[in-house]
């Protein structure tokens, strides 16, 4: 991770109280990704095994319904909010 994006991640509340060593212990496992528009980040009821910071951007968070197979907004998540 550069140190731009580095910098960013550590001013979220999120990381509060941890130690310089400690981020920097963090920061060394985290990768970073960057998504284009409309890419689709995580999946309902998909398993994960990552946790995502949006440090730059919205998020929209999107439903289906299961009836009418339409999608609908339901959130719009931006910099600060986790997912997964």
């Amino acid at each position: 991770m550069d140190k731009e994006n580095s910098t960013s991640v550590t001013k979220f509340y999120l990381f509060d109280g941890l130690s310089d060593m400690d981020l920097v212990d963090l920061l060394s496992c985290v990768r970073l990704k960057q998504l284009e528009p409309s890419e689709l980040l995580v999946q309902e009821n998909a398993p994960s095994d990552a946790f995502y910071l949006i440090i730059k951007g919205n998020f929209e968070v999107i439903k289906q319904d299961i009836k009418s197979k339409q999608y609908f907004q339901i959130a719009t998540l931006a910099s600060g909010h986790t997912v997964g």
